[in-house]
């Protein structure tokens, strides 16, 4: 329940932000990024263990749990910070054994997001479609046992800008700015005999401004 509570809390505070832009501009000049949305944890020692366990290792909520803002640092780079919150239930195989009761889990990163697309002059090979890497450091709190992290993954925007040349109908006052983001990222400890890797699967809805 805190954990809804703070994701709550995070939620209504990017929305308000969001609300008092002034003028949203479109996603190629927009130099900001609010996402919010869900992420899976799997803390199992990946290093030893399935990928796609998921009834035993996979751990989820079932409101929003996941919460970034980024800000451009070049013309293929993103700064970013996020917040995540999860719960471990009992019965759950982490850190290589299964727990006999529920964990809270919370973690604070900060990364970089490279656009792939830069490589190739800004052309969308697949329109819509940013694929990204990412890289940073964070910190994970398992009830309160603080661990840092070395973080790297991949990932794709797709961007609802896309669908205006389509038959969708939609609607270009809100297109150009609204996306959604699927992205896994390893989260390697720096204690690897005791804690070894989290993989953290991430989907949400992006706003540019």
């Amino acid at each position: 329940m805190k954990s809804l509570t703070k994701s709550l809390k995070i939620a209504f505070i990017l929305f308000h932000l969001a609300n008092f832009i002034c003028k949203a501009q479109s996603r190629d000049s927009s130099k900001n990024r609010i996402l919010i949305g869900f992420n899976i944890i799997d803390d199992s020692f990946t290093l030893k263990n399935k990928l796609f366990n998921i009834q035993e290792e996979w751990n989820a909520s079932a409101y929003p749990s996941y919460f970034r803002y980024g800000t451009k640092a070049s013309e293929s780079l993103f700064f970013d910070i996020s917040l995540s919150f999860s719960t471990y239930k009992k019965g759950k195989l982490v850190d290589g054994y299964y727990i006999s009761s529920d964990r809270n889990y919370s973690a604070f990163d900060i990364g970089l997001k490279y656009n792939l697309n830069t490589l190739n002059n800004n052309f969308e090979i697949i329109p819509g479609v940013e694929p990204i890497v990412s890289f940073g450091l964070g910190f994970t709190s398992i009830d309160d046992d603080i661990r840092p992290t070395l973080n790297y993954g991949v990932g794709f925007y797709f961007w609802f800008s896309s669908l205006e040349n389509c038959d969708c109908k939609i609607d270009d006052s809100w297109a150009d700015n609204f996306g959604i983001l699927f992205q896994t990222q390893g989260k390697s400890s720096f204690e690897q005999k005791i804690y070894g890797n989290q993989i953290q699967h991430v989907f949400g809805i992006v706003y540019a401004y």
